[in-house]
C-alpha cells in the first residue's frame, strides 16, 4: 500500500520545480530500463543525485542517512516491501534487495514481468 498523502506529495513536488529555489532540483532519466536492473539504476539515482545534492557532501551509502526507507512496489498484485538495496560484488547488476519485513531477510530478485517501483522516503 501506498502512503495516502504520498499522490499528494508527488504532485506538490512537481509543482514546486517550476520555482527558482536551489532547494528544489529536478532529474529525469528518459530511457528504457529493464525491471532486473531497476534496482541497481534506482540506487544509483538515489545516493549520487539526490542524497549528495541534499547533503552537500559526497556519501558512501543511503545507509549513512538516517531516516531513509525505500519501498518495492510490485504491480503483479503483493503488497509493498519495505526493502534495502545493498551493493554485492556479484550478479548482474551488482544491487542485491533485501525484504526487510520477513524474518529471514529474504533476498528479491526482480524479475523481467514483475515491474518493480521502488520509493525513496526521507
Amino acid at each position: 500500500r501506498v502512503c495516502p498523502g504520498s499522490v499528494a506529495l508527488e504532485k506538490m513536488l512537481s509543482l514546486s520545480n517550476s520555482y527558482p529555489h536551489p532547494a528544489v532540483k529536478r532529474y529525469e532519466f528518459k530511457g528504457t530500463v529493464k525491471a532486473t536492473a531497476l534496482a541497481n539504476v534506482s540506487l544509483e539515482l538515489f545516493e549520487k543525485v539526490i542524497l549528495n545534492f541534499a547533503s552537500g557532501t559526497r556519501m558512501r551509502s543511503y545507509t549513512d542517512f538516517d531516516g531513509v526507507t525505500m519501498i518495492r512496489l510490485n504491480r503483479q498484485g503483493q503488497e509493498s516491501q519495505a526493502v534495502s538495496l545493498i551493493r554485492n560484488s556479484t550478479g548482474e547488476n551488482g544491487v542485491c534487495v533485501v525484504d526487510l519485513e520477513s524474518e529471514s531477510h529474504k533476498k528479491i530478485r526482480d524479475k523481467p514481468t514483475d515491474s518493480p517501483e521502488y520509493i525513496c522516503i526521507l
